[in-house]
């Protein structure tokens, strides 16, 4: 199976790993398939696609991913549509500071990493390393993530 690459300038067709296509602005890789998979003509097609993206002054790749995500998001079930529905339900009786602000991060923080995956597809790992990466912001040590880190008690 040969690679076939189809965004930039150029049509490659090249007998190692993910295709490269190149223009004079910038290089950049778009893969299409695999040759048997894909075919010249259809290669061809998703090419001339491509190149108008680019004339047009979209990147072919962020386009490609915002259709991906758009059909893995079930509205109904996403994280980002129940999570709203959770905080504008939890924002009665709260200070607007404080809603504002649990907002804020959620929107920043969680939405991110969970926003468009349907809630039952979200698993536990994803959510451990989610709070990893943002409490490493603010400079809490990993060992506090371990099984065994010590207790309060333990730390004093």
């Amino acid at each position: 199976m040969v690679p076939v690459s189809s965004c930039g300038s150029q049509l490659r067709a090249e007998n190692f790993g993910g295709g490269v296509t190149t223009s004079k602005a910038k290089k950049s890789s778009c893969p299409t398939g695999k040759y048997p998979d894909v075919g010249l003509a259809r290669a061809r097609d998703l090419h001339a696609a491509a190149r108008s993206l680019l004339a047009a002054g979209t990147d072919p790749m962020a386009d490609r991913k915002a259709k991906k995500n758009e059909n893995n998001v079930d509205n109904k079930n996403s994280f980002q549509t129940i999570a709203k529905a959770w905080l504008a339900h939890w924002r009665v009786g709260k200070s607007k500071r404080h809603a504002d602000t649990v907002e804020r991060k959620m929107e920043s923080d969680v939405l991110p990493a969970l926003g468009a995956r349907p809630i039952d597809k979200i698993e536990a790992p994803e959510v451990v390393k989610m709070i990893k990466a943002n409490w490493s912001k603010f400079g809490v040590p990993d060992e506090l993530f371990s099984p065994f880190a010590p207790t309060k008690s333990q730390r004093n």
